[in-house]
């Protein structure tokens, strides 16, 4: 069963993400529901592994209606929303709980040569996320 995903996020969703200010993370297309943690992987200039979050459930509706659940923990506009969403009839959000930040942020090459970053996920194994 597959559990993790690894996940690319912009330098500044992901700040939000570990400062707490973020606490759900938008996607077009939704993970399986059997995924319980994701890698975050902050993308240029950073490129790097830089935490762990559990995933505490996902939501999948109309995108109105998924701001209307997130919006107060979305760390991001309405504008960028929409403007995410535009001409899309469902929007996932994946809700962040415990969040662990890497001591030292990680290259994908560090991790496993497989890896590479995601376009929208890519699956881990327990292994290699237990050595993060």
């Amino acid at each position: 069963m597959k559990t993790n995903i690894l996940i690319s996020i912009h330098p500044q969703h992901v700040a939000k993400i570990l400062s707490g200010e973020k606490r759900s993370e938008f996607r077009k297309k939704a993970p399986p529901e059997t995924v319980k943690k994701m890698v975050i992987y902050a993308t240029a200039p950073i490129m790097k592994v830089v935490a762990v979050a559990e995933i505490n459930r996902k939501l999948s509706a109309k995108p109105e209606s998924i701001w209307r659940k997130t919006r107060h923990a979305s760390g991001i506009t309405k504008q960028y929303f929409n403007a995410y969403f535009e001409e899309r009839d469902i929007a996932h959000a994946l809700e962040i709980g415990e969040v662990t930040q890497l001591d030292s942020p990680l290259a994908l090459s560090d991790i496993s040569l497989e890896l590479f970053p995601p376009q929208s996920y890519a699956f881990m194994d327990d292994s290699l996320v237990n050595k993060l």
